[in-house]
Parts: structure tokens; sequence; C-alpha cells
């Protein structure tokens, strides 16, 4: 697929995961930056729809429609208040179709889940530097102090409406995925669990959980010592 295309297919649907787009990602790591980038965009102007609606604010709205009628107001002013109280009320619905109400899923499950689904969408040959991880690592009060391995891909993805972060790190031939979750994403906390032909651990501080999902539960748990040894945690 050539980059005019591709920029096109992203551009209009940042979140497209068809297997033309996974093919060109896996060949191009350019064009699996630009993806990632602008799934975070996509994350990001979600974020700016989370509008705060004042606290008993459609009460006032029908205490000011009486008032007004009391008042013999004109009927412009209580098609206005109607027209606040339609807004309020789609904003309502429509925050709670984007960002639902958190389950009971569980943590490491879900993380090799998530990671299963995102495998086509990450660059064979890609290199992400210390500075771009902590750029985003900081977002949950953490600092990666050392290179562990080379970085293959770095994104924030949504964990079951969550803003999380997704790492995957390669050393020797051998892929690591890492995922970093706020504490208040409402998952399940689990230890280690084995799914399909992966195995995933987990460690929790007090402001994130850390997932960490490999093909080898030895590894796995190496891993885990190895990355946590490496992040100084602090209040984000």
């Amino acid at each position: 697929m050539d980059d005019l295309t591709f920029r096109r297919r992203i551009y209009a649907d940042p979140q497209d995961s068809g297997s033309d787009i996974k093919s060109a990602c896996s060949a191009d790591s350019k064009k699996a930056k630009f993806k990632a980038d602008m799934m975070d965009f996509d994350d990001k102007l979600k974020n700016a729809l989370m509008i705060d609606v004042p606290e008993n604010y459609a009460d006032r709205v029908l205490l000011n429609k009486h008032l007004n009628s009391k008042n013999n107001k004109s009927k412009i002013n209580t098609v206005r208040w109607a027209v606040a109280a339609s807004i309020i009320f789609a904003v309502g619905i429509s925050t709670s179709i984007l960002y639902p109400l958190k389950n009971t899923t569980m943590l490491i499950s879900h993380a090799i889940s998530h990671m299963e689904s995102e495998l086509d969408h990450i660059p064979t040959n890609s290199n992400y530097t210390l500075e771009q991880v902590n750029a985003k690592l900081a977002e949950f009060g953490g600092t990666l102090v050392d290179n562990i391995a080379a970085i293959k891909f770095v994104s924030f993805c949504r964990f079951e409406g969550t803003r999380s972060l997704h790492i995957v790190m390669s050393d020797k031939g051998e892929d690591v995925t890492v995922f970093i979750v706020p504490k208040d994403s409402g998952l399940s906390s689990q230890s280690t669990v084995s799914q399909n032909r992966y195995v995933g651990t987990s460690l929790s501080n007090k402001f994130a959980d850390m997932v960490v999902i490999t093909e080898e539960k030895s590894s796995a748990e190496d891993w885990k010592k190895r990355i946590s040894s490496k992040i100084n945690w602090q209040k984000a």
C-alpha cells in the first residue's frame, strides 16, 4: 500500500484494522508509528468529549423553567431551557456509550486478549528511544531509568475504556509485551495467567498495575523483575 493511501485510510479511521493496514504496519515501522500516533490522538479527542456536567444542573434547568412560567416569561426562554436540557441529556448518553461503566474483567486475561488483537499492528523492525517511552510513561507516574532491551513499539491504548500504555520490547529474538494500567481501571487483579500460548504476570504499586506477557512462564517472571527494577515510580 502506498503512503498516501495508507495515510488517507488512517486519517479517516485511526482504528482501521483491515488486513492491508495490518500488513502495511508490519512491513513499515514508519506506517506503524503513524497509526499509533493517530490512535493516540483519537484517544485524546475522545477524552476531550468528557465534559463534566455541573451537579444538579438538570434540576436547575427544570427550576428555571418553572420560574419562567410563573413570571410569564416569553416562550423563547422556555425553548432555550428545553434545548439546554436536551443537550445535557445527549452528553450524558454519549458519555455512557463512549465510556461505559467498568466491569469485573480480569486484568491479565484482558491484557493477553488485547495483545493478541494488536499483534498484526506491531512493526517487525522499529526502534523507539528511552525518551519516547518516558514521555508517555510519565502520565502514569513512572520513569524508565535505563534501556532494558530494544523498544519496538510504544503507544497509548484502551483497556475497557481506561487509557493505558502498550509497550513491546525485544531481546535476543524474544518479544515481551508490557501494559501499564491505572489503578482505577476497575479490572480485577491477577498474579499469573496462562492463556493460549502466552503467559502473563503482573506487578502492582500505588500508582499503576504493570502486566508482562511472554511465551514462557520463567521468562515472564524474569522480565517482570528486570523491568520493575528499572522503573522509578512517583506521583503522576
